[in-house]
């Protein structure tokens, strides 16, 4: 019986049962009480044993449509804390086994946070909990992969003396964490520049004012992204006059 309510009973052995207990008993966190009930004659309720209902796995994303390449994090509450519990990102209509990335929540964690790059693939994505190999106890909300927004760099001025002011306009950035903005002279290499600064995480659209650079020339603004050299913006150049 749960908390004396007859469910069904298979017997095992003389000394074992096996009861069947519904999904519905376990959706209230809290103490069941179980008992067994032996007919007449000579039957009765034995005493009870308390059985543990903890709350469920759950995964909160911050984000239910993200453009490809721009990073989500997930949010895990109530996990198992197993050494092997695992958290997966894949395509909604994935098999448990099909997954884009995954990471371990780690032993005795039961609150995780975890942030991902989502792929460039328009389409339907979710994270996914695991216990015991490809055993899913929670699933997230989809989250929306839309075509990726092309990042654009515009300046204040196309011309401007030595010290003078001029302000770069970043627009529909990816918003990493380490993508960078530089000034540097037209034609130079990608790893040559002369001033440089962080975006900012998250940060999509940005401004950022400098002192237009010696010696004169012709200058222009990039956009690279995750501390690498790979540029992925370009402003239109500005003439540095004496």
């Amino acid at each position: 019986r749960w908390n004396g309510v007859d469910r069904p009973t298979t017997y095992v052995t003389g000394s074992q049962l096996r009861a069947a207990i519904p999904a519905s008993d376990l959706t209230a966190t809290g103490t069941a009480l179980v008992t067994v009930f032996t007919p007449a004659p000579g039957g009765g309720t034995s005493s009870a044993l308390a059985f543990a209902i903890s709350p469920q796995p759950t995964l909160a994303v911050s984000a239910t449509s993200a453009p490809g390449g721009t990073q989500v994090t997930v949010t895990l509450t109530n996990g198992y804390g197993g050494s092997s519990d695992w958290l997966g990102l894949a395509a909604t209509t994935a098999t448990n086994t099909s997954y884009l990335q995954w990471t371990y929540v780690g032993a005795g964690v039961t609150t995780r946070t975890w942030t991902v790059t989502m792929p460039t693939t328009v389409g339907a994505y979710e994270f996914r909990l695991f216990v015991n190999g490809y055993t899913r106890v929670a699933t997230s909300a989809a989250v929306n992969v839309t075509p990726a927004a092309t990042p654009a760099l515009t300046v204040s001025t196309a011309a401007a003396s030595i010290g003078t002011p001029v302000t770069v306009t970043l627009t529909d950035g990816a918003g990493g964490s380490t993508d960078w903005l530089v000034l540097a002279a037209t034609g130079a290499p990608n790893t040559t520049y002369v001033q440089w600064v962080y975006v900012g995480a998250g940060v999509t659209t940005r401004t950022w004012t400098v002192s237009a650079p010696s010696p004169a020339g012709t200058y222009e603004f990039r956009l690279f992204l995750n501390n690498g050299y790979g540029r992925v913006a370009t402003s239109p150049p500005i003439t540095v006059t004496p």
